[in-house]
């Protein structure tokens, strides 16, 4: 979140960063909730800098200090602000919508709207839902549902899932939040689940890539350097793992196609195309699937990883 992703779903270490301080005692999310409540009624982006009074100063940030690659907190705040809600600030510090408004959203590529609300109107739910004064009335569970947050991309506009489940006999269950925004200026998805790299952001790189750091683990498979990383994956079986986000598909993706482009001339010398229709023309999305130029293959196996916690996953042990 506020990065580019290597996967078309991620979790990784902001997200990671959020759900340890929003989670906690029914009095410290209650005391959230109040504070989006009140930014609410004032429309403003207070949640972000008060909702979790502890969130902005945790360590798992980077220091600012020369050689510490990882962003600091100002930066990271300011990059939500910003490249995900669109906002800028005013001569007196205050937060809000571009004035004028430009054609899109932030980074967001070929969507406008209001992700600032969609998000706080998302995190609100998820925390009456959590402690149970939502549409399903639990205001007599002992302790608030857990909350975990994904980042899916990409879609043709922004919007977030809130997903509530109850473990079978028991008073407890899980709240999901899935933010599910559209593609972004310096994203790139790999075309394989696989890493090459041993870092997810290797010098050079403009946004993060697959990489074998700690926690990655492909199943069936050893680390591409077991004399050099020879304890990873720290879990080595997979059932053992307390926290894990595990992507399943081929093992390489191609184009093999371009929608409404000549693909090659039949036997009487005349164009053939292939059948399906381009649809990214200017059309109501009612009337047609998501907008695609190529057509992709899976090709190779299908295969079972647990990406890095730098490149979207998360840590066997749920840290950051």
């Amino acid at each position: 979140m506020g990065d580019g992703m290597p996967y078309h779903l991620e979790k990784g270490p902001l997200l990671r960063i959020f759900e340890g301080h929003l989670n906690g005692n029914r009095a410290s999310l209650e005391a959230t909730l109040g504070v989006l409540e009140t930014s609410e009624a004032n429309d403003s982006v207070d949640w972000l800098f008060a909702g979790a009074p502890a969130l902005w100063n945790d360590p798992a940030f980077g220091s600012g200090n020369p050689g510490d690659r990882r962003p600091t907190a100002d930066e990271m705040r300011g990059r939500l602000l910003t490249e995900w809600f669109g906002y800028e600030q005013d001569g007196a510090g205050n937060w809000g919508p571009k004035q004028p408004p430009e054609q899109t959203t932030g980074y967001w590529i070929g969507y406008r709207g209001d992700v600032h609300r969609i998000v706080r109107t998302a995190m609100k739910w998820a925390l009456k839902l959590a402690l149970g004064t939502g549409s399903d009335d639990r205001s007599k569970q002992p302790e608030p549902w857990p909350i975990e947050l994904f980042w899916k991309c990409p879609a043709p506009w922004f919007e977030a899932w809130v997903v509530s489940r109850r473990v079978p006999r028991t008073d407890m269950g899980l709240v999901t939040v899935f933010l599910v925004s559209p593609s972004h200026e310096g994203a790139s998805v790999a075309e394989s689940p696989i890493a090459y790299s041993a870092v997810a952001t290797p010098p050079g790189a403009s946004h993060p890539i697959p990489s074998w750091e700690d926690d990655y683990q492909w199943i069936g498979k050893k680390h591409p350097d077991p004399n050099k990383f020879p304890d990873r994956p720290r879990v080595k079986n997979a059932v053992d793992r307390d926290f894990a986000t595990w992507v399943v598909t081929h093992k390489q993706h191609r184009i093999f196609g371009h929608v409404g482009r000549e693909t090659g001339v039949g036997g009487n010398g005349s164009a053939e195309r292939d059948r399906e229709k381009n649809t990214a023309g200017p059309q109501e999305f009612a009337d047609l699937t998501i907008p695609q130029l190529a057509m992709w293959e899976g090709t190779d196996k299908v295969v079972v990883v647990a990406p890095s916690l730098p490149a979207g996953g998360i840590k066997h042990d749920g840290k950051v």
